[in-house]
């Protein structure tokens, strides 16, 4: 079907995934027009429309040979992306599901699909590279014409200089079935990651990676995205990683996993492990050497093994690591927790010292100081970092801020650079993350760290929830001292984005960060106090019709119509740090909004 004849086709008698397809003629014409613009729009609409979310909408079938059509134009702004689409619809919506198996449908798509195998096959000449890689990707999914693509794709490969490109050959020619020994040959050694990890992608699916495979695979399995990489939607890594489990899984392979498990993957491949290793119950006098081996390894790390909680209660250990290492016979584990010192003279665990400090803030000074000596910042963090699972009354919070303050300015590159998400283990086998390390670190850097960049301010504050009554409770002690203690960009930037974030309803929140404004008035927060007054306005108005408003407490629509907000015992409580902010601010704006409100 040219595309010149597209008005022919009964678009309005199809669908795509939210309607009818009357929009398709306009956004095709505008994608063969070789506007960038229009071709970025048009993408993006058939992404939606056409293939959502690994979807194909029933009529993704018609658009095929206008697809076609359009990646064959010379001028064609957006031809690997195009091609992109054609390669998923190919495998009936995603390929990733196929990377290790090939795909053998014959289905509509399929078929109408391999229809364009020679424009694909042209396109491995383009000048743009990622229409060339993505030209070997839509080729691979079309096993009907293996043979003649495998020839076009190896002719091709022979002159491509481009990693991407090149990258995207081997895993095409992989796919269609070439020997996978002859490909990786120069890929393995390749200097780009992409080629490499093509590499271990052809011999993974071809049988075991030999040894030259397996070098300088945990840095391929925690690679980032690749530009027009068609291959698993541009993830490296996670190409990589899906190919090195097929092989384990197939293989046996449980040395393998075992080089990533400290790897930042090591959360996938630990589960991999225990399937293999431990295929039913586990029976602690039935173990063979390797068998006790391994799960001596993965108990000894509690935030692991409880992460695979669901797996060992299946097998019949508990979810407990210390608890699971007495049932097998194993030593005990000696966590940081154990760590004894002295503190005033007393020696005990760190476990039962910080308790101690989180109920009796005397005690905490001297615990920082005594787990400070001898000890570098990051060693003192990890301590602070694992206490989190102990889930120890009173103010941990406050103590641990206190211990890392102890530790002076050596302690600001470790807490700038701190991973706020890192998981431990509770005392119910569950493992949580530590986001709640950031409140402390917070008060510190704002302290210590004149420097600190405007946006890890921001991701650290993030952590601090207050969208409940409750929440804002339980944080306000520290939020405020963090508030007070940044410099005073930071923190007029970071109470207005405070003030914007905290829903409408959680007036104690509002209220604390009004109270804070006023000592730093400034336009950005001038503009929140407005937009809080206005906010008010609209509630009170609201209230005035149904029932469930802010104001609404004992206060019926009728009686809220006859009574001005000044006379609602709300009002005041709500507005007292907005009218103490007016009073400092000396904004026009405010004062109208303030009068406009109160005058309703």
């Amino acid at each position: 079907m040219p595309l010149t004849t597209i008005d022919q086709i009964p678009w309005s008698k199809l669908e795509t995934v939210d309607g009818k397809a009357t929009k398709a003629p306009a956004i095709l014409r505008g994608l063969a027009t070789g506007d960038p613009a229009k071709a970025k729009k048009g993408v993006a609409w058939l992404f939606e429309q056409v293939l959502h979310q690994s979807t194909p909408a029933p009529s993704a079938a018609a658009f095929v040979p206008c697809l076609i059509e359009l990646v064959a134009l010379p001028k064609q702004a957006a031809r690997w992306e195009l091609l992109a689409l054609l390669g998923d619809l190919a495998c009936g919506g995603d390929h990733v599901p196929y990377l290790m198996t090939g795909y053998t449908g014959a289905d509509p798509l399929q078929t109408a699909v391999a229809a364009g195998r020679d424009t694909f096959a042209k396109a491995l000449a383009d000048r743009d590279p990622s229409a060339r890689a993505a030209a070997a990707f839509v080729l691979a999914w079309l096993p009907a014409h293996a043979a003649r693509s495998r020839k076009d794709l190896t002719a091709r490969l022979a002159k491509e200089k481009h990693p991407t490109a090149r990258a995207s050959m081997v895993m095409a020619l992989a796919v269609l079935g070439a020997p996978a020994a002859k490909l990786a040959a120069t890929a393995l050694t390749a200097d780009a990651a992409v080629v490499q990890g093509a590499g271990v992608f052809a011999l993974a699916r071809a049988g075991a990676l030999p040894a030259k495979a397996k070098r300088g695979l945990t840095a391929l399995v925690t690679a980032g995205g690749v530009d027009a990489l068609c291959w698993h939607h541009g993830k490296l890594g996670a190409l990589v990683l899906r190919a090195v489990l097929h092989a384990a899984a197939r293989d046996r392979d449980v040395a393998l996993l075992l080089s990533l498990l400290d790897s930042d993957v090591g959360h996938l491949v630990a589960p991999r492990v225990v399937e293999l290793m431990f295929p039913g119950s586990i029976d602690a006098d039935a173990l063979t050497a390797s068998q006790r081996e391994i799960l001596d390894l993965l108990t000894a790390s509690p935030a692991r093994y409880g992460a695979l909680a669901p797996a060992w209660k299946a097998r019949g250990l508990p979810v407990m690591a210390t608890e699971a290492r007495a049932a097998l016979g194993l030593p005990p584990i000696q966590s940081r927790m154990d760590t004894e010192l002295t503190v005033a003279g007393v020696k005990r665990a760190f476990a039962a010292h910080l308790r101690d400090a989180c109920a009796k803030p005397a005690n905490r000074a001297a615990l920082g100081a005594a787990l400070a000596r001898g000890r570098t910042a990051e060693e003192v963090v990890a301590f602070c970092v694992e206490s989190y699972g102990l889930e120890l009354p009173g103010d941990w919070a406050a103590a641990v801020a206190e211990i890392f303050d102890a530790c002076g300015d050596e302690i600001v590159p470790v807490l700038r650079t701190l991973d706020l998400y890192q998981e431990v283990q509770r005392s119910n086998g569950d493992s949580i993350t530590t986001e709640a390390i950031a409140a402390p670190a917070l008060l510190v850097l704002a302290k210590r760290d004149p420097k600190l960049p405007g946006a890890r301010v921001k991701a650290m504050i993030n952590t601090i929830s207050f969208t409940r009554e409750v929440d804002v409770a339980r944080e306000a002690p520290m939020l405020v001292a963090i508030l007070r203690a940044l410099p005073l960009a930071h923190r007029v930037a970071m109470l207005a984005h405070l003030h914007r974030n905290t829903p409408p309803w959680v007036t104690s929140g509002k209220r604390l960060l009004e109270e804070l404004m006023v000592e730093s008035p400034a336009a950005e927060l001038t503009a929140c106090v407005v937009a809080r007054v206005e906010e008010l306005t609209d509630a009170y108005r609201y209230g005035r019709k149904y029932d469930n408003s802010l104001f609404s407490d004992r206060h019926s629509p009728a009686k809220l119509a006859k009574l001005s907000p000044g006379a609602h015992p709300l009002t005041p409580v709500l507005t007292e740090h907005l009218r103490a902010y007016a009073a400092v601010a000396k904004a026009p704006k405010l004062d109208k909004a303030l009068a406009k409100f109160l005058a309703l």
